[in-house]
């Protein structure tokens, strides 16, 4: 996340950036042939501003094939870190299969 810019009492103020790391085992299933859907869960890391924090995420995405190399679907995911509000967002991938 690259940040979000806000007026704050009459101030402008940007957050800074953060970086999520997560290792998360999960299922893929492939109902019909050029659908697949990826549910994941397990631990996560945040890191702003150079502290880091653990927590907890769960990753649904879905991919369609659009050609045997590419592929492209939503998903949403959830972070839920221990002295912070859960963050859900709704993400959008494109992916390349080398």
């Amino acid at each position: 996340h690259g940040g979000k810019r806000t007026t704050t009492a009459g101030n402008e103020f940007t957050y800074g950036g953060y970086t999520n790391v997560f290792v998360m085992p999960g299922i893929d299933c492939k109902w019909t042939a050029p659908l697949v859907l990826n549910l994941f869960s397990g631990p996560v890391m945040s890191i702003y501003k150079g502290d880091s924090d653990f927590g907890f995420g769960v990753n649904l995405i879905s991919n369609y094939s659009i050609s045997p190399r590419v592929s492209a679907g939503p998903g949403i995911q959830y972070r839920k870190f221990a002295e912070t509000d859960a963050l859900w967002a709704a993400t959008f991938r494109l992916s390349y299969n080398f």
